[in-house]
């Protein structure tokens, strides 16, 4: 049996904007579990690495970045576990400049735009990999350049492009794109893909179809939630792969859903609701809903959430201008009536998109008159 590691997608050097005031920390913390690569492999036991495309986020990767890769790949060669890579849409050798262009620790790296197939003898066997740079201006066809050599041993192609379900798929011919059948068509015993950012195993492409995307390496945006990684997949010449997904050492973004704020004392007792779904070292997603008793602040809930988390993301569903303590107080002779009744009529005329604004408003003049 052979055993590979498989990973895709690690985007080293991305901006990481949409994590905010944490953006810098968790670049760091993406380059630092990327370099723990050797450890991991030697503790699976992998005979081999598959790196299927953006290791970079961009094609022209800052220094230290690129030396990090450099070292990383070195280590696990020097441990005889040969490294394979293809490159990706963001880090693609087509461009003038490009990491590729010279040698990174003693990866072998895939640069035509045809099938090229580069052989090893491993601790597990004899390892085929056939792999291929997507080009469009060079082969318009890239698939059909496979073909399996006679050798004993097991066979893996190595992509990074796009199967049907993936977001790719519609973008046009600049991202290799890989039909179901001609995935299938090819005579191997494991695809390993890179480009999509979920893990798909191979249970989930059509039957007899031996491919898996292992996902990202780490969350690059608030959309990907759920643990982020590699994976194992042990392999037998002519036998079905068995995969198995490992998270990285990034801390990952958990949906906790929605948190019905109703009934809330305050906003600590918000607090406690979101912290009984979200586990330490995670980074909470939130959407409130419900009609709170209180002027809730969602800032003040996702300022709370970096403190405990290092990261907190609120969406704001609830719907304070309907809280029947606002019923009351709408009927007294007070200025804070006077601001409900004007906040409710303004909301009732607004378009939806600036509904919520307006509620924004009302809750922000209510907390500034001490209204609870």
């Amino acid at each position: 049996m052979l055993r590979i590691l498989h990973l895709a997608d690690v985007h080293i050097g991305a901006s990481m904007s949409a994590f905010g005031d944490v953006a810098e920390a968790r670049r760091r913390s993406v380059l630092d579990a990327f370099r723990q690569l050797p450890e991991l492999a030697s503790r699976v036991d992998a005979h081999a690495v598959l790196v299927a495309g953006d290791v970079f986020d961009r094609p022209e990767p800052d220094p230290e970045s690129r030396a990090a890769v450099a070292e990383t790949f070195a280590r696990m060669v020097e441990d005889g576990r040969p490294v394979f890579v293809v490159p990706g849409n963001h880090d693609s050798s087509t461009l003038l400049r490009h990491p590729w262009a010279e040698p990174l620790g003693g990866a072998r790296v895939f640069l035509g735009p045809t099938f090229e197939r580069q052989s090893v003898e491993t601790a597990g066997g004899p390892l085929h990999v056939y792999g291929l740079a997507y080009d469009l201006g060079r082969e318009d066809a890239p698939l059909s350049t496979y073909a399996r050599a006679d050798l004993p041993g097991v066979h893996v192609v190595l992509l990074h492009g796009s199967v049907d379900f993936s977001p790719h798929w519609k973008i046009g011919r600049n991202a290799l794109r890989l039909p179901i059948e001609a995935l299938a068509a090819l005579d191997c015993d494991y695809v390993a893909l890179g480009d999509y950012h979920g893990f798909r195993p191979p249970e989930r492409f059509r039957e007899g179809v031996p491919a898996c995307y292992p996902g990202s390496f780490a969350a690059v945006d608030v959309s990907e939630t759920g643990p982020r990684g590699y994976v194992v997949a042990e392999l037998e010449p002519g036998g079905a792969p068995r995969v198995l997904h490992h998270p990285s050492a990034v801390p990952h973004l958990v949906d906790v859903g929605d948190v019905d704020v109703g009934g809330a004392a305050d906003q600590e007792e918000v607090m406690r609701r979101i912290a009984e779904r979200a586990a330490p070292g995670t980074l909470p997603l939130v959407r409130l809903t419900g009609v709170p008793d209180f002027p809730l602040d969602p800032d003040v809930i996702a300022h709370r959430l970096v403190e405990r988390f290092g990261y907190g993301r609120v969406i704001d569903g609830s719907t304070y201008y309907a809280n029947a303590r606002l019923d009351r107080i709408a009927e007294e002779d007070t200025v804070a009536a006077h601001v409900v009744r004007l906040a409710r009529q303004r909301i009732e005329a607004a378009a939806d998109d600036d509904k919520a604004v307006v509620e924004r408003a009302l809750r922000i003049a209510l907390h500034s008159l001490e209204v609870t």
